[in-house]
């Protein structure tokens, strides 16, 4: 399978997670997910990206070459994003993001789809950055439909990253209504709900997904409730209690399910459920490392300072 994973890639700078060292994780979702495939010897997996010429994104560059991920860089600029990530007592985890705008930089190449049997969009900041969106990621979205493509959604929603949550609404219900594959946390149904109630749509949000679709709703408490056409399952969560953190446990998640998903010529409900529960073992051993991919060589490194 050919993949085509569009978004952002940075460093995650976890504090105090190793004998007060600090541990920097390379992530992004898309470039989580783009990971995923690369593992599947049987995949090709490129991803449209951008990092800068620092120090982080030639560690970036190395690891996703070790990998096999083609790299398309779409923006020139000198600055990696990072993300401070906060460890709560739960062991989920929050974001502060730091970028710099680019709002200036050259956008290279004319991507086309043709030769990719799938596209993912997970990105947060090309969903919402009005430049991103409007150069990068809406184009491509139309270029999947009318090539048909397959088409993985999650619009890993990111309060600082938006300026108004009815430009939310309206960007991902492209998305939403287009996309084979959706994951949406019960955060975002909720404010989904919300902005459809204020424009007056008096519409469940699952009623927008189109026929033979799957949407995997993830529980805040951790619980997983899977949509297929009429039909429904609910995973009561069985994670175990020795997690390091959930950092990017969605994308692992999410990127498993569809490796499997689009090379299933008869998909039903029963296959779906398959499809999770294997998942779920992948998506453990996530949990049980610093970020999403820790678990991976060069992935990771430990420092007594925060490199920026």
């Amino acid at each position: 399978m050919k993949s085509l994973s569009i978004g952002e890639s940075l460093v995650d700078i976890f504090v105090n997670f190793n004998d007060e060292k600090i541990v920097h994780v390379i992530g992004g979702a898309p470039l989580n997910c783009a990971v995923v495939y690369a593992l599947d010897k049987d995949n090709e997996s490129t991803l449209i990206t951008d990092f800068g010429s620092d120090f982080h994104g030639n560690e970036i560059n190395k690891f996703l070459a070790s990998l096999k991920v083609k790299v398309i860089n779409k923006v020139n600029k000198n600055f990696t994003t990072k993300a401070i990530v906060k460890k709560n007592k739960d062991k989920s985890v929050e974001f502060k993001f730091i970028y710099k705008d680019d709002n200036d930089s050259a956008y290279k190449h004319n991507i086309k789809v043709d030769e990719y049997d799938l596209i993912n969009f997970v990105s947060a900041f090309y969903l919402s950055d009005d430049n991103l969106y409007t150069k990068i990621y809406s184009p491509l979205l139309k270029s999947a439909i009318k090539e048909n493509k397959k088409i993985v959604f999650d619009p890993n929603y990111r309060d600082d990253a938006w300026g108004g949550k009815s430009s939310f609404f309206q960007r991902s219900l492209d998305f939403i209504k287009n996309a084979d594959l959706i994951k949406l946390k019960d955060s975002d149904l909720q404010i989904l709900q919300e902005q459809a109630s204020l424009l007056g749509i008096d519409k469940d949000i699952k009623k927008f997904i189109k026929k033979n679709s799957v949407l995997i709703n993830t529980k805040s408490n951790k619980d997983i409730e899977i949509y297929y056409n009429d039909q429904n399952f609910y995973f009561k969560n069985e994670i175990e209690e020795r997690i390091i953190d959930s950092a990017g446990a969605g994308d692992i998640l999410l990127s498993s399910i569809s490796n499997k998903f689009f090379k299933e010529k008869k998909v039903s409900i029963d296959k779906i459920v398959e499809f999770t529960k294997d998942a779920l073992v992948e998506v453990k051993q996530s949990l049980s490392s610093v970020g999403a991919i820790g678990f991976l060589e060069q992935a990771s490194w430990i420092d007594n300072k925060i490199q920026f």
